[in-house]
């Protein structure tokens, strides 16, 4: 069975390559539209995420805190 808050990690970190940067600067809405899903589920799976202490949400962008 597929773990989704992996799939949208992983796809966090490939953003973050791209733009070769510490936060990512984008909105719940805009990952959602990427993805070709709804905002709320890509809220739930941030907080998820952040609950995990994968990410941390600030007001600079989303900020990764581990590769696991």
């Amino acid at each position: 069975m597929i773990k989704w808050t992996n799939v949208y990690f992983e796809y966090l970190k490939n953003k973050l390559q791209i733009t070769n940067s510490i936060s990512l600067k984008i909105t719940h809405g805009q990952i959602a539209n990427e993805l070709g899903i709804a905002r709320e589920v890509i809220s739930r799976v941030l907080k998820k995420l952040e609950s995990e202490k994968k990410i941390e949400q600030t007001t600079n962008g989303i900020i990764l805190h581990s590769g696991d």
